[in-house]
């Protein structure tokens, strides 16, 4: 990956994998990179406050690795020319690695103005936006569940559209419950037809947007049904980013509300 720069787009469906790909490239080849950043590329604000963060690091390094006893950051900030996207196109940092995470909304921003314009790094993107055709049933079949039940196993993957999301919340609901394949197959059709019967004509729901939501209500009904904490612990968390929950205010709510 290194002399020149480049870019590569992680694109597909939502839950076939793209930010795990680019997750374990980044732990696997992370030896080949001077410096790896990940920034959440879901709006120009997520954007923005990668990049700051980037600088913030940036110059929490410089500083630690100063010779002075008492770092001066405020010039160490404007000796480096910090706002993150510009120290990487800096020719004196060649061999950086950028990943851009879930940039899906093109039309509210520009992306190409957070792309470093130089001659050198690697930039990964991971997108919704294109559709690729390279999944295949032995992504489901293989990895959930070998031979066991093969026929039903090829029929479940077919089922949901073979979408890597829903294949592993349907074998940890088929795990943890421990039941047939064919027992879940009866299960999803019945949540599946209960869920969408209702939904008004015209309904902008995609075939993947109710195959993810039907496994996920699958096992959310479960885990209603074992646990009533468990189910708005999570419904709670529903509100909240995906990235960083406090589990201190978690902990905080539970004491003023006096859960046990």
């Amino acid at each position: 990956m290194h002399g020149g720069f480049k870019e590569v787009i992680l694109s597909g469906l939502g839950g076939v994998g793209k930010t795990n790909i680019a997750l374990e490239y980044a732990y696997r080849y992370k030896q080949c990179f001077t410096s790896v950043f990940w920034v959440n590329g879901s709006s120009e604000e997520t954007i923005l406050d990668g990049f700051r963060s980037i600088a913030g690091r940036l110059i929490d390094h410089y500083a630690r690795n100063s010779i002075d006893a008492t770092p001066n950051y405020n010039r160490i900030a404007l000796d480096l020319s910090l706002n993150g996207l510009r120290w990487l196109s800096q020719q004196s940092n060649r061999e950086w690695l950028l990943i851009l995470d879930n940039v899906d909304d093109l039309e509210s921003f520009n992306i190409d103005s957070f792309i470093p314009t130089c001659d050198h790094g690697t930039v990964i993107i991971t997108t919704r936006r294109r559709r690729p055709e390279w999944l295949s049933n032995w992504f489901g079949i293989s990895l959930t569940w070998g031979r066991i039940e093969k026929e039903a196993a090829t029929e479940l993957t077919k089922k949901l559209g073979n979408l890597p999301l829903a294949l592993v919340q349907a074998g940890a609901y088929i795990s943890a419950n421990r039941i047939t394949l064919r027992s879940y197959i009866n299960t999803f059709d019945a949540h599946f037809k209960l869920v969408f019967s209702d939904l008004p004509h015209g309904s902008s729901y995609t075939q993947h947007d109710k195959t993810v939501f039907t496994t996920w209500q699958t096992s959310f009904d479960a885990i209603k049904r074992i646990s009533r904490a468990a189910s708005d612990l999570l419904i709670v968390c529903s509100f909240l980013s995906n990235e960083d929950i406090w589990e201190f205010m978690l902990q905080h709510g539970k004491q003023i509300d006096g859960i046990h």
